[in-house]
């Protein structure tokens, strides 16, 4: 019997695996660095966006991030001195650590726990960034923030409300305010000037005329619900070809591009057609047509309002 190595790995001498040891704690304490900062990050943002929301976070959120900023200084200085000692390797040993760690860390992703946990992490973050993205918490939609781009969240779906009232979709009016008022109740917890509360009803049906119901100079003297016009029959038709989607048939060609749109996110809202499906065949429809191009500005918005 041979006792020699096998080809591909180097002979484990006591210096080279001490070397791999050095290797391998310093890799650890890198990718424990990596994920501190991205944890600092998070609560960094995080305090950031509250702030200036007028919704400081809790101190225990503070005290979290402050103690994620010090371990990742931690683990970065530990992993610097980690990183000298194997510097004081030889060359050649200090080579062969790193090319045993490389091999022992593809093996583990491809086979073993770390590729699995690095997906578990990498999700886990995905996921909370983008809930906090997406969040709306009362105390930042109820919030009045001076001199802003958006004031408060609040009245701009209120805004929207109006806007249905005035198309002729009462009913969705009423029940998108319902749902809006139940969700952010005003009357429990709010931040706005109570003059502003106060006349929002009355103001905001005049803030939504003059937006899309007064006629506007560079519209060719038309409002903008003149020039983008939907109405009921619109909404009816939209309807009619998100059944005919989840049916696995095409929408009528009668309907407009931005139409076929919207029936496709209702189809798919239904659960009943595969999503990839779904768009193969939206797609088709888009680009069965090729309208000529409008010759004139004017021939443009007629057509954009037909």
């Amino acid at each position: 019997m041979s006792g020699a190595q096998p080809t591909g790995h180097p002979e484990l001498t006591p210096d080279l695996v001490a070397a791999v040891r050095i290797q391998r704690r310093r890799h650890a304490w890198a990718l424990a660095m990596c994920w501190l900062i991205g944890l600092l990050l998070l609560g960094v943002g995080s305090t950031s966006s509250a702030d200036s929301n007028g919704t400081p976070p809790p101190p225990w959120f503070i005290g979290l991030t402050i103690a994620s900023a010090v371990a990742a200084a931690a683990a970065a200085g530990i992993a610097l001195a980690y990183g000298a000692a194997l510097r004081r390797r030889p060359a050649d040993v200090r080579a062969q650590a790193i090319l045993l760690e490389k091999q022992r860390l593809r093996v583990l992703w491809r086979h073993g726990w770390t590729g699995r946990l690095y997906h578990l992490y990498f999700w886990t973050f995905a996921w909370l960034g983008m809930a906090l993205f997406l969040a709306h918490p009362a105390p930042r939609v109820l919030t009045y923030r001076h001199r802003g781009a958006h004031p408060t969240g609040y009245l701009r779906v209120l805004m929207l409300v109006e806007m249905l009232r005035r198309m002729g979709f009462e009913p969705q009016a009423a029940r998108m305010e319902r749902v809006w008022r139940r969700l952010y109740d005003a009357r429990r917890l709010n931040r706005m000037p109570p003059r502003l509360l106060s006349s929002a009803r009355k103001l905001l049906p005049h803030v939504v005329d003059e937006i899309a119901y007064q006629t506007r100079r560079n519209l060719a003297h038309r409002a903008l619900a003149d020039v983008i016009r939907f109405r009921r029959e619109d909404e009816e038709a939209i309807q009619a070809a998100a059944r005919r989607l989840t049916e696995g048939r095409t929408p009528e060609v009668v309907l407009a591009p931005r139409h076929v749109v919207s029936a496709a996110s209702y189809a798919l809202a239904s659960g009943r057609i595969p999503p990839f499906s779904l768009s193969k065949r939206v797609v088709e429809r888009l680009v069965s047509e090729h309208p000529p191009a409008p010759p004139t500005i004017g021939a443009a918005q007629a057509a954009l309002a037909a």
